[in-house]
């Protein structure tokens, strides 16, 4: 059987936007659980979250010129990540024949788009968004391979391209695909892992709601306790 092996790596994290960053961070045991930054305290109805700092977004944006300047955070997080795993690796040429592999949510809306669309008390004037222009690439405005897409297109990958949705596992099944391409030979290389963004008014409802999201009462790097017989919920 064919070995494997992982050559490059590239992490956007709360701790950071590069892999150094976030090994530091972990090997000493800092936290990355915060109040929200990007959206009011009221607004995402959660005190605490593992968010990417409002810098750190600005920083990606200005080191990835090549996408749309509003490009959604999941799509921001996959492309800058897969390009660092690609430099990282020490790859400079394109190639016909090596792929791309990265778990995705499934898109439908930019939460973005809803979330700028909802009024100060919280109701979506669905009237009005759904009177908006369709976007010319997709009916779905964001799909799910458009990490995987524009990371391609940059690094010149002329191999698969491949979006992987299976919620929670999605990542995990993209690391098992890209393993299998390399190892039946389709593909030289692969980059593979994943990227999404749920820390929006919209994205977070569902976990508030049904009572998933912990409660925060005091200091919010104190929410997350999973081992914790107090604990309240997840924190995302």
């Amino acid at each position: 059987m064919e070995r494997v092996v992982v050559t490059g790596l590239g992490l956007v994290t709360a701790f950071g936007t590069d892999v150094d960053a976030s090994w530091r961070a972990l090997v000493a045991g800092e936290g990355a659980v915060t109040a929200p930054q990007r959206h009011g305290p009221d607004q995402p109805a959660t005190g605490a979250v593992g968010e990417v700092a409002p810098e750190s977004i600005a920083a990606l944006r200005a080191r990835h010129p090549e996408l749309p300047a509003d490009a959604d955070m999941r799509t921001l997080f996959g492309h800058a990540a897969a390009c660092a795993a690609y430099h990282d690796a020490g790859l400079t040429e394109p190639d016909e024949e090596a792929g791309i592999v990265l778990g995705s949510g499934p898109g439908v809306h930019r939460l973005e788009d809803v979330a700028a669309a909802m009024t100060a008390e919280g109701d979506v004037p669905m009237g009005s968004y759904l009177r908006e222009p369709a976007h010319p690439g997709s009916l779905v405005r964001v799909p799910p391979t458009a990490p995987a897409e524009s990371a391609a297109a940059q690094l010149g990958l002329g191999g698969p391209v491949h979006a992987v949705t299976t919620a929670c596992s999605a990542s995990n099944h993209a690391l098992g695909m890209g393993l299998r391409l390399v190892r039946a030979g389709e593909c030289p290389y692969v980059i593979a892992g994943g990227s999404d963004s749920m820390i929006d008014p919209l994205g977070l409802v569902f976990f508030v709601l049904p009572g998933a999201s912990a409660n925060v009462d005091g200091d919010p790097a104190d929410a997350c306790k999973p081992f914790d017989r107090r604990r309240s919920g997840l924190v995302m």
